[in-house]
């Protein structure tokens, strides 16, 4: 295996993730949708999957190269952010 696709493989997702446990609901974000919801830039948001921040996104098809993640599954990321004292959504 090269050193770059060792570099560029995602970390394993753990059990205790907070969205695992989540049934995907709502819409189906698209990468760019997905970071702007979570308050990130797109390439913060792929290093946070590499974290194991944030869920991974999902291929929608076979054949294109769509993806996206259930808002449900960010909802609980938000959520367990939240909860562990990080950055609040509510601006006010």
């Amino acid at each position: 295996m090269s050193q770059s696709t060792k570099n560029n493989q995602a970390a394993p997702i753990a059990s205790n993730a907070p969205w695992c446990s989540v049934v995907p609901r709502g819409p189906m974000l698209r990468p760019a949708q997905a970071a702007n919801y979570y308050g990130v830039s797109l390439s913060t948001y792929y290093e946070l999957i590499k974290d194991g921040v944030v869920p991974p996104f999902l291929k929608l098809s076979n054949r294109a190269r769509a993806s996206g993640v259930p808002q449900g599954w960010l909802d609980a990321a938000i959520a367990a952010r939240q909860s562990q004292g990080g950055p609040s959504d509510d601006l006010s």
